[in-house]
């Protein structure tokens, strides 16, 4: 059972990866407020780039858990939104999966509004059990196609033997 402050193993790893991550975005972004050859500046742009990439990626593929901090939680959704083809296909799958009922409008002012003007208390538990429970729900079905895979694969290799 997890106290207060205790943070699950994949939280952990998420939140760490992110650090370094974000780390090496703070160190293009002063690379580009100094830097005035063409040169230094076209590689701080592309490791910019390939930070905001990055970036992206890890949000799109984390599973949300219940620790995970608020301000991650809205850049996680921008990118989950986007994975699945916009907020009504999101809210769908959130239907799906996690049983729960999504305003796509909602979601939409949502992802649309800037971090900045975006503080962490805004995010409802409702938003972080829609995405754990996305999260979790995706997770069985892949767990649950995969063991219907393996089990057509022994049935096609045991008609073989």
């Amino acid at each position: 059972m997890l106290r207060d402050g205790d943070a699950t193993f994949q939280t952990t790893d998420f939140l760490e990866r992110i650090g370094k991550v974000k780390a090496r975005q703070a160190a293009a972004d002063d690379a580009l407020r100094s830097e005035f050859d063409i040169y230094e500046r076209e590689a701080a742009e592309h490791t910019l780039e390939l930070v905001y990439r990055h970036l992206y990626m890890l949000r799109q593929s984390v599973q949300v858990m219940h620790d995970m901090p608020d301000e991650e939680i809205i850049p996680i959704l921008r990118a989950k939104v986007r994975d699945h083809g916009g907020a009504k296909k999101f809210c769908a799958a959130v239907r799906r999966f996690a049983g729960l009922e999504l305003d796509p409008d909602w979601i939409e002012e949502l992802i649309e509004e800037d971090e900045a003007d975006h503080p962490a208390a805004l995010v409802s538990p409702l938003l972080k059990s829609a995405l754990v429970g996305l999260s979790a729900g995706m997770n069985v079905n892949s767990a649950n196609i995969s063991r219907r895979a393996a089990g057509g694969l022994d049935a096609e290799m045991g008609g073989e033997r």
